[in-house]
């Protein structure tokens, strides 16, 4: 586990470490010098005024002004790198609250995006002679918040993306694979072999699992081109090979704990 944790840690500093050295180079693609301005030279009195050309007012073929070209348009013609940060709300009540950070490169409209994400804890409880969980926080008979029997859900989300840039506001629609990882308390797996036993078998069956999720959203940019708001669905199953039983199982429940709604703040640079 802890190895795995380490490649996953790695993978996302060179992830962002590419990022800014492409969004970079694209910065520094081409710096030419300024030509020189051309020689001033006196205007003869005596030549006729130049022609009109067809894009100037006062030729013949004049129509309406054209509209301006939307600036956030032009920008895609450019290559960016995000970082963000997110907050996570499950669409299952009863679930908590979660965050995350996710760095994206966007190449013209496609991109790809990776999301490390906390997305909830789970609890432990030892009744009657036995363990219990994993379980929420009101269901544990707890009397102290240093509680040691936990464990920690965090997911990995490797993303591609298309976007539609429509001026300021620009929906996306993608799909991705994604990484589901268990971290339990190491003071309470090194302490109680007991609870060790009860994780590795209720638990940790489930850490390095891997799902699927499809997803879409849209971005803002409120004030500048740099900067965005964004909300987003997604829709993930963490381990494809339960997909039938829990479904059979919980039905709508199991589908509403697969979707998430996510609140994005982005800088692009």
């Amino acid at each position: 586990m802890r190895f795995s944790l380490t490649i996953l840690v790695l993978f996302a500093f060179l992830f962002t470490a590419a990022g800014l050295l492409w969004s970079q180079s694209d910065d520094d693609r081409v710096h030419l010098p300024d030509a020189p301005p051309p020689e001033a030279r006196p205007a003869d009195p005596d030549a006729p005024p130049p022609a009109a050309q067809p894009d100037e007012p006062g030729a013949a073929n004049d129509a309406a002004p054209a509209l301006a070209e939307d600036p956030a348009d032009g920008e895609f013609e450019k290559n960016f790198f995000s970082l963000g940060a997110e907050g996570i709300a499950p669409l299952q009540f009863g679930n908590g609250l979660g965050f995350g950070f996710n760095a994206h490169l966007l190449f013209h409209r496609f991109s790809l995006g990776l999301d490390v994400q906390w997305v909830d804890r789970h609890y432990y409880d030892y009744v009657s002679g036995a363990w219990v969980g994993p379980t929420t926080w009101g269901n544990i008979n707890a009397t102290s918040q240093n509680w040691l029997f936990y464990h920690d859900v965090l997911v990995f989300n490797l993303r591609a993306a298309y976007h539609f840039p429509l001026g300021w506001i620009q929906p996306y629609a993608g799909l991705g694979v994604s990484l589901l990882a268990v971290i339990p308390n190491n003071d309470a797996l090194d302490s109680y072999p007991g609870f060790k036993a009860y994780f590795d078998e209720n638990a940790g069956n489930i850490s390095n699992a891997v799902g699927v999720f499809v997803f879409g959203g849209v971005d803002f940019f409120p004030w500048m081109r740099h900067f965005s708001i964004g909300l987003e669905y997604l829709f993930r199953f963490d381990q494809l090979a339960y997909i039938p039983e829990s479904f059979n199982l919980y039905g709508i429940t199991f589908l509403l704990s697969c979707s998430h709604l996510f609140l994005n703040l982005r800088f692009w640079m």
